[in-house]
């Protein structure tokens, strides 16, 4: 059981879960709530529309069917009650998962998985406005199946583990009380992959190779637009990365990669407006949408040591430069304009003509010892995407996080401190304007019992006013949370 209060809109989490385990089988069973009022930013004042109500139950089982064959099954529900595009909205989520293993063999190592999602979503009352719409209802409905198996080789001196499967979806949208997202829309998506590892002493050799089909169709029906809309594409994306560890604690790498990501049912045909007359508003779809393309490579070391500083201490560390280039990237824009229904804005995903460079460096460190744990994560990039959007961003230009804590009496106590730092910039999706902005938080956690833990945070210590980036509105204020985690 779980139990969590933060003080900034009574935020209150709880969570109770139950298991059995037998000789050929096992199952869980859980349930969790999370309810909280609006929350004040640093500056004291509410931040509307960000209060919550959400709850989620799960049910998972596993069965032996012998010493190499297992069943699983997975059921979850999750509800949630929020408030966007003036309206109070309801959300169900409903996914059932059936899969199967089979581990034969080093070259049978066989996972399938069939599975079913469904999303209910229902306007129930109007923030603010005539409410015209209350009662619109929008369902989305995935339907799934994966296979994939894991072989390992020997080619002569050569060690190979080989990946290999495919994955079929199809999404299918509709809804009701006219003018939503979207009245119709079917997509389906067929991948086949494989990846292929590749190592022998000091070298390892990745080898990847994905195809790709997409299809979508759906009608559009509504004050502004209407017709058929039909989309099919394929693509052909391969990834290589070459590896060789120099001594036992570093090794240099270089990796190229190219990816495909097709306009999703929602990005294409998503439709709400909101008519008041003298201003209208129009959440549009964009049946035009190009498939989204990035390419570009990596390089840098890994790095892993131990026994650095005492005895049984371990560090661990990523430094990598990066340069991909994102061709017709995905973005929402909006834009003023007149129609037949009057003034109008529009706001839609559109791509960006040419070619977005998002290029720049990474570090990720990590470090643990008996007494100490320490975290460092630093990105420094350029993401300015082509000419016709100057000043715009598709991520923060810097960002930088740290964690150090001390453990004491065993490491049954835990207390730490992270700071975070956002640079000031726009973002292209958002176009909110977001200044330069550091956090930090206090933590600690007592494990007072085997089956008691008593959790302590203090979130935006300094209860610092700022807007996250791509964010609409202010972050929470100055948070004290308390939490309890007991086990029977």
């Amino acid at each position: 059981m779980k139990l969590s209060y933060g003080d900034n809109g009574d935020d209150f989490g709880r969570m109770g879960a139950a298991a059995y385990v037998g000789e050929r089988g096992s199952i869980v069973g859980a349930y969790a709530r999370t309810t909280a009022d609006a929350f004040e930013d640093g500056a004291g004042k509410e931040v509307a529309n960000t209060d919550k109500d959400r709850d989620s139950y799960l049910l998972r089982g596993r069965y032996a069917l012998t010493e190499t064959q297992s069943l699983e099954f997975l059921a979850t529900r999750m509800n949630a009650d929020y408030a966007s595009n003036s309206y109070e909205q309801e959300m169900t989520t409903d996914l059932y998962k059936l899969g199967y293993s089979l581990n034969y063999s080093p070259a049978v190592n066989l996972t399938a998985n069939v599975y079913r999602a469904i999303t209910d979503n229902e306007y129930t009352g109007s923030i603010d406005g005539t409410g015209s719409y209350v009662g619109r209802q929008m369902r989305t409905i995935t339907t799934g199946l994966d296979v994939t198996n894991v072989s390992e080789l020997a080619l002569g001196s050569w060690m190979l583990t080989s990946t290999n499967g495919f994955e079929y979806f199809e999404d299918e949208l509709g809804g009701a009380e006219g003018g939503a997202n979207p009245t119709f829309g079917e997509a389906k998506t067929l991948g086949i992959f494989t990846e292929n590892i590749f190592s022998n002493g000091p070298w390892e050799i990745t080898a990847a190779l994905r195809y790709s089909d997409y299809s979508l169709h759906g009608r559009l029906d509504n004050e502004l637009e209407s017709g058929d809309v039909d989309i099919d594409e394929n693509s052909l994306d391969p990834k290589l990365t070459l590896a060789y560890q120099v001594n036992d604690w570093l090794q240099p790498y270089m990796s190229y990669s190219r990816s495909t990501r097709a306009p999703s049912l929602q990005e294409t045909l998503q439709e709400s407006f909101h008519g008041y007359g003298f201003f209208n508003l129009y959440l549009g779809p964009n049946p035009d949408l190009q498939t989204e393309t990035t390419e570009g490579g990596e390089i840098g070391v890994n790095i892993a040591r131990s026994n650095l500083i005492s005895s049984g201490d371990r560090l661990t560390a990523r430094l990598a430069y990066f340069k991909m280039n994102v061709e017709d990237y995905v973005a929402y824009v909006m834009e003023d304009t007149y129609t037949s229904v009057g003034p109008t804005t529009l706001a839609y995903y559109d791509n960006i003509d040419g070619t977005t460079v998002t290029q720049g460096f990474e570090l990720e460190a990590a470090y643990e010892s008996e007494l100490w744990s320490a975290a460092l994560s630093y990105t420094n990039s350029d993401s300015t995407p082509p000419s016709g959007y100057e000043g715009y961003e598709l991520q923060p230009p810097e960002t930088f996080s740290t964690t150090l804590a001390r453990h004491f009496l065993g490491g049954d106590l835990t207390v730490g401190a992270t700071y975070s730092y956002t640079a000031a910039g726009v973002s292209i999706d958002s176009e909110a304007e977001s200044d330069a902005y550091g956090l930090w938080d206090v933590f600690a956690s007592y494990e007072a019992t085997d089956n008691l833990l008593i959790t302590g945070k203090i979130a935006n210590l300094g209860d610092e006013e700022y807007l996250p980036y791509a964010a609409t509105a202010n972050g929470p204020g100055r948070t004290y949370y308390l939490g309890l985690q007991m086990t029977f």
